[in-house]
Parts: C-alpha cells; sequence; structure tokens
C-alpha cells in the first residue's frame, strides 16, 4: 500500500498522486512539481528530480527509479546527472513509507551535491 493521495495543490493523478503531499511539505522551495501516473517532477533551484514509481506486487519489491540532474554555476560550473534505483519493499508496512523514503533519498542526494560544491570539485555521486 502506498501512502494516502494528496490533497496539496499539484498537478496529480495517478499513482505517483499518493507521493505529492509528503514532497509539497518536504520541499517547500520546489519550482514545479507534477505527479502523474507513474511519474514524479521536482524541480528545485539546483536539480531536476525525475522519478518513477513501481508499486509493489505479490513477487516483486515496490520500487522507485529516480533520475536527477544538478547544475551549479559560480566557481564550479557545469551539469551532472545520476540516477539510481531505491526499493520500497514488500508488504504495506514497508511501502506505506514509500513517500519517506523517496523524502530522504532526495535530500540526501541534494546534501551530498552542495557538500561537493563546498570543497570546489564535483565527482561522480
Amino acid at each position: 500500500m502506498l501512502p494516502p493521495p494528496a490533497t496539496d495543490e499539484a498537478r496529480t493523478q495517478g499513482v505517483a498522486a499518493r507521493f505529492a503531499g509528503a514532497l509539497t511539505r518536504a520541499f517547500p522551495d520546489a519550482l514545479a512539481l507534477s505527479c502523474e501516473a507513474d511519474r514524479i517532477v521536482l524541480d528545485v533551484a539546483e536539480a531536476d528530480f525525475r522519478i518513477r514509481v513501481r508499486p509493489a506486487t505479490a513477487s516483486a519489491a515496490g520500487r522507485m527509479d529516480i533520475n536527477a540532474v544538478f547544475r551549479a554555476s559560480g566557481a564550479v560550473e557545469g551539469t551532472w546527472w545520476t540516477q539510481w534505483t531505491v526499493e520500497a519493499g514488500h508488504g504495506p508496512s514497508e511501502v506505506s513509507g514509500a513517500a519517506a523514503l523517496l523524502v530522504k533519498e532526495i535530500r540526501a542526494s541534494r546534501q551530498r551535491y552542495a557538500r561537493m560544491l563546498a570543497h570546489g570539485q564535483v565527482v561522480d555521486f
């Protein structure tokens, strides 16, 4: 089972809509948020995130495929791409935390990127 349907203002429909509330609350700095079908698009000042949500089935764990593009200007300029997959679990108790897990993953990637820029270099994530 995924998180409850969102009630926040965002373009929402399909399974991804269940993530809109948590993402809206977690990222008030979002420039854009769209949750349609099985896709989530989250744009913030330094990055764009594209997430595909695949709910758990009887034979497969739930998964979130995350693609991110980070941009920098100033002393360190450039664009960096990264992608990773997160398993959200099999049972209702594990999958119900999928929105919280996604928020944690996005926050962690933003923090890693900020630390790398602060040290004047960005390498592969």
